[in-house]
């Protein structure tokens, strides 16, 4: 992963994924999706990834930072933009990443609903 439009791409994609995954594998919506943990692994790998880059890429040491982002993206992440950037460039990358988080979560949520309804009309069958 060379830039930070792959790594969209790939959190998308991973996003998508994750709705659909999780319409054919919860009997219940209330139901947690057996493969939460695998995605949480998957996301934190990119995005531990992703600070890496970005860090050789603006010649800086990174630290712990990448570590931080990893494990707690909302907390690790807006640290890191802090540290890496100046401070108004810092806010509107902050502001990018949370307009990235609600796009994600809105692609979830349309495969989910996508899944659920072909379930519905028997098109597929569930995983449970």
């Amino acid at each position: 992963m060379k830039n930070t439009t792959q790594l969209i791409y790939t959190l998308s994609l991973i996003w998508m994924i994750m709705g659909w995954t999780g319409a054919l594998t919860r009997p219940q919506p209330e139901s947690l999706d057996p493969l939460t943990v695998p995605y949480a692994f998957i996301m934190a790998v990119l995005f531990f990834r992703w600070c890496k880059i970005d860090a050789a890429q603006r010649q800086i040491k990174p630290g712990a930072y990448p570590m931080l982002v990893g494990l707690i993206v909302p907390i690790g992440l807006p640290l890191y933009l802090f540290h890496s950037r100046r401070p108004r460039q810092a806010l509107w990358s902050s502001c990018k990443a949370i307009g990235l988080g609600i796009l994600l979560l809105i692609v979830q949520a349309i495969t989910f609903v996508i899944g659920q309804w072909m379930i519905n009309q028997h098109i597929i069958s569930p995983w449970y």
